[in-house]
């Protein structure tokens, strides 16, 4: 082992500052204390659904029937198929505004499910027979395959969803025909699945404790200087701009509309001694000025 005494002061020098920067670059994976908000999401929902069919004859009462949609001719009279979808909306965050919503479908028999209505309900975790009775304005579709589909139902979701209610769904066929065709239930294999696209207020995307509204600096990450200076600034892991100094003023990621020192160094094009050394007061205090 080479004896570090014995290393000439420049190359001790090197390791040193070599040093410095593998600490720097270390600091820099510390997250922000705060927490990452996105702007939007998305949740598919197929967990709790819950699935019902029921049949009527003659236009009669609604008992309960197999998940499937049409007409079987028989016995006298024959019996018209429905049935109903309901799915918790629990995944959803609590101040979510959904933006689309999207029911992926799967029928087994496309030519006799034939030409299908989907009509929108408020859902309360309890599908009955009046659930399939539903009224409103419908989004048609005409299944073409036995696998799943997905069919754009943003327009059935009822005012005021939200993580506390349910989305229900209630499918027919219509106009009524001449056959009926099955659906995949909640248990099956290919089981409905809700998916639902939302936006959020107060977002941060990079979790810096700025909303995203404010934040003059996408993708701020605490500073790492290879070398940084006594009288400089850098922005630590809980969103303030520190500095060394005895009673130096500390600023925050609010003050400089959530930029760290080395975002600010390179708006103001300072150099590369503030990239290296990092911010100086005097340049910290004019930005913030300017804002």
């Amino acid at each position: 082992m080479l004896n570090a005494n014995l290393v000439p002061p420049r190359r001790r020098r090197t390791a040193t500052v070599g040093l410095a920067i593998l600490i720097a670059l270390a600091l820099a994976l510390v997250a922000w204390s705060g927490t990452v908000r996105a702007a939007t999401g998305s949740v598919s929902i197929d967990e709790g659904a819950l699935g019902a069919g029921f049949v009527s004859q003659n236009g009669g009462a609604w008992f309960s029937g197999p998940c499937a949609t049409g007409f079987t001719p028989f016995p006298v009279g024959g019996l018209e198929h429905r049935f109903a979808l309901e799915f918790p909306l629990t995944a959803l965050p609590a101040d979510a505004t959904i933006t689309g919503a999207t029911l992926s479908l799967r029928t087994s028999a496309p030519e006799g499910a034939g030409d299908t209505a989907i009509y929108g309900y408020a859902g309360d975790g309890e599908i009955t027979d009046d659930d399939v009775q539903v009224s409103g304005i419908p989004v048609p579709i005409t299944p073409t395959t036995a696998g799943r589909e997905d069919h754009d139902v943003a327009a059935l979701l009822t005012p005021g969803a939200d993580a506390d209610s349910w989305a229900g769904f209630s499918l027919r066929q219509e106009p009524l025909g001449t056959a009926f065709g099955g659906w995949s239930c909640p248990e099956e294999s290919l089981y409905p699945i809700l998916t639902i696209t939302y936006s959020l207020p107060d977002a941060d995307a990079d979790g810096d404790g700025v909303l995203d509204a404010d934040d003059l600096c996408a993708d701020t990450v605490p500073d790492a200087f290879p070398q940084l200076q006594k009288n400089r600034y850098a922005a630590n892991s809980e969103g303030e701009l520190v500095s060394q100094l005895k009673n130096a003023p500390t600023y925050t990621l609010d003050d400089t509309a959530g930029c760290s020192a080395s975002q600010i160094i390179v708006l103001a094009d300072a150099g590369a001694g503030h990239e290296r050394f990092g911010l100086s007061r005097s340049m910290l205090e004019a930005f913030i000025a300017d804002q």
